[in-house]
């Protein structure tokens, strides 16, 4: 059932007044899933304010107390993890497996917080020089946001958020537009795991909630993923307006080519798999790495197209409801049949001198 969302500001799920809204699918279907808000200052400032107000109280709050909340919440999105999982299917188009994994690290990065209590320590040394003592101790500073995008709905926006309120910060998430079930399920479950109101806040939006999270005065600082471009503009305005900036750009998952594989056809294989996935949001077969890889013996199995949920979750591919990926894809798959090798799991070792590179 087509869902309208809102956005949720100092506890409560509020519909902005006034914005357009933009119509969400499923990339494998083509299904209506719903609407979002395309806030803009007006909603940005009404966040702010509730995360200002809640900050005089939360920064208060031992640790301790606050990774209390977060053990709770990691509780709970372990309990619905294959929900989150299946949303980030339904709203990204990326296999099941892939969106398990990207939960799984999410749910990570909010059990690391748990331990902020000893993760936000300071030192002190005595004597660094004569009759002085050096000490620094780390305290939360007050609103913070984050900017973050559509390839991974669930796990990017862990990244940040529970870090920020363990040490006793507030928070506004903006997520991407084209993706905002995700975040809008686990906020649900903070709801539940009883963080207070206004500690954590989301909006709904596009550039005019970009833009008023850069100039407001009141937040302190803001993290972003997305884009190269994107970074450079969002790190210039918002150190512009004083703010600290994290903006993390142009990331690329890397592609690990064996010692025995031909330097121009690993180049070929690399080029098909950054291509299909541009035609789409969802991954490709992971036959790709396999071709590259160059390793002998029979026919890769032909790959089959449709929704990942449908398939079952050991389908090597996404599926996409656009004709012109659809036709892209399964070129890139017929093209590269003849060559394509598969890989026995039970005999496979890489050459000593292969490379390797874990994905960013």
């Amino acid at each position: 059932m087509a869902t309208t969302l809102r956005n949720y500001i100092g506890g409560e799920w509020i519909a902005p007044g006034n914005v357009e809204y933009l119509e969400l699918t499923n990339p494998a279907t083509g299904e209506t899933l719903g609407k979002v808000p395309m806030s803009g200052a007006r909603a940005v400032a009404e966040a702010v304010a509730a995360a200002q107000t809640a900050f005089l109280k939360w920064r208060t709050v031992p640790p301790v107390v606050r990774a209390r909340h977060l053990f709770k919440l990691k509780y709970l999105m372990e309990e619905h993890f294959d929900e989150i999982a299946t949303t980030v299917t339904r709203e990204h188009g990326k296999t099941l497996d892939e969106a398990r994994g990207s939960v799984r690290r999410g749910i990570e990065n909010v059990e690391h917080a748990c331990g902020i209590p000893a993760l936000m320590m300071g030192k002190t040394l005595e004597d660094v020089a004569s009759g002085i003592d050096c000490e620094y101790v780390r305290q939360p500073l007050g609103v913070f946001a984050a900017i973050t995008p559509f390839n991974f709905p669930a796990m990017v926006p862990c990244w940040f958020w529970p870090y920020a309120i363990a040490t006793g910060n507030t928070f506004i998430l903006k997520p991407s537009e084209q993706v905002p079930f995700s975040s809008t399920r686990i906020l649900e479950l903070t709801q539940e795991a009883g963080i207070p109101p206004g500690v954590l806040n989301m909006v709904h939006g596009g550039k005019d909630a970009v833009n008023a999270l850069l100039a407001h005065p009141g937040i302190a600082g803001i993290s972003f993923v997305g884009s190269s471009p994107v970074a450079k503009y969002v790190y210039q305005e918002g150190a512009k307006h004083g703010k600290r900036v994290q903006a993390l750009g142009g990331a690329k998952n890397h592609v690990n080519r064996c010692s025995a594989a031909p330097a121009n056809a690993a180049s070929r294989e690399a080029s098909s798999l950054r291509q299909a996935r541009r035609t789409s949001r969802s991954a490709t077969s992971s036959s790709a790495p396999r071709r590259i890889c160059g390793l002998a013996t029979a026919s890769t199995p032909v790959s089959r197209w449709g929704p990942s949920s449908r398939l079952g979750t050991r389908r090597r591919c996404s599926p996409t409801s656009r004709r012109g990926a659809r036709t892209a894809r399964r070129s890139y798959s017929t093209a590269a049949r003849p060559r394509s090798r598969s890989i026995r799991a039970a005999t496979l070792s890489a050459p000593p001198s292969s490379t390797a590179c874990s994905p960013t």
